[in-house]
């Protein structure tokens, strides 16, 4: 869009009036509109690496006939922030507390695609290091949205109970959004605001998403319709949104690759109750306070596959998309092994053919 590079050109000139001060080791531009996104209301957000700790924060200040975000961090900032990236590991007992701030997660991302004003060799190791661990980022923002979603999910699922179907359209507003930005982050989509999922899904999730599908549940419509049956296809694909991002995204951007994103009209179902969150080791299928079982990543793509389809579509499906889930030290999937795994998915109550209650 013109408005995109107007702004990011006004800026540049209005940052040239600061950036001669010797204690700012680096500036550079970044944000929705160096991301490819925001409006032309959007405000440019402008990054700098200062020594001097008294002249950090957030700030705003009209520049070149434009307002300007101003986030100034020091290099001991940045330095602890990558380091906790790169020592990150994500267990079933602790989901939330070796987690980067949303702060510190937002700050990493846009300095992903950011347009640098005045460059140093400190800069150029920051962003080399958020290049090493770049696997490490799309993981930690994949368990983020999930993490944030599974909290979500038990209020849904009390205002679904309680027939309060206002409440659950708008829990499930915020709901659905996490996992179109889980999605969005499989696909290598990593921009961290709310407010541009459906942007993000439309440019990164492929032409087979159903976006049409999400907007309109995303957006709360499915309550003014068929209230039960709305809520049923609401979990139904929010759980699919979420199990899609998390066993894909986990290892690469393979996120286009799922097959099955609208449930079919028969064959093996999920447990809706049960929602993913891969984990460093292994993938935790989790029914909150109840049960929690921690799979190998290809039992847990079995079980995302499972949305109303023969066994042959599963099995298929399976054989193509193993390959984007495990290591190569894994033993390949066979047909029969699948149709074992899926055996014992049914006896744990984790699958059914029959519809769940």
């Amino acid at each position: 869009m013109a408005y995109r590079e107007e702004k990011l050109a006004t800026a540049r000139t209005a940052v040239a009036t600061f950036i001669a001060d010797a204690q700012l080791d680096s500036v550079y531009l970044a944000g929705s509109l160096t991301a490819g996104l925001g409006s032309p209301t959007s405000d440019v957000d402008v990054f700098a690496i200062t020594s001097d700790s008294e002249k950090t924060g957030v700030r705003q200040e009209p520049l070149g006939g434009q307002r300007l975000d101003i986030e100034t961090y020091t290099a001991e900032w940045y330095e602890n922030t990558l380091r906790k990236l790169a020592d990150w590991e994500l267990s079933r007992t602790d989901l939330r507390s070796k987690q980067l701030s949303e702060e510190q997660l937002d700050v990493l991302i846009r300095m992903r695609q950011s347009e640098v004003i005045k460059d140093s060799p400190r800069l150029t190791t920051f962003r080399d290091q958020l290049l090493r661990n770049e696997d490490k980022l799309r993981q930690m923002v994949l368990s983020a949205w999930a993490v944030e979603a599974n909290g979500h999910l038990s209020d849904f699922r009390g205002a679904h109970q309680d027939g309060d179907m206002e409440s659950a359209a708008l829990i499930g507003q915020v709901l659905m959004l996490c996992a179109g930005k889980a999605v969005a982050a499989a696909a290598g989509d990593l921009y961290y605001g709310h407010k541009w999922v459906h942007c993000q899904l439309r440019r990164s999730a492929g032409a087979a998403f159903p976006l049409h599908r999400f907007s309109f549940l995303q957006t709360g419509a499915w309550a003014r319709e068929d209230y039960t049956s709305g809520a049923t296809e609401f979990a139904t694909f929010t759980q699919t949104l979420m199990a899609a991002a998390q066993i894909l995204g986990w290892e690469g951007t393979h996120l286009t690759e799922w097959p099955f994103w609208i449930a079919g009209p028969e064959g093996y179902r999920r447990n809706p109750d049960f929602t993913t969150i891969h984990l460093t080791q292994g993938v935790l299928l989790n029914d909150e306070l109840k049960r929690q079982f921690v799979v190998q990543p290809h039992v847990a793509l079995i079980w995302s596959l499972c949305n109303g389809r023969p066994d042959e579509e599963i099995i298929d499906a399976a054989l193509h998309l193993e390959p984007f889930t495990v290591g190569a030290e894994q033993v390949p999937l066979t047909a029969g092994r699948v149709r074992g795994i899926l055996k014992t998915l049914d006896e744990r109550g984790l699958i059914s053919r029959t519809q769940f209650r």
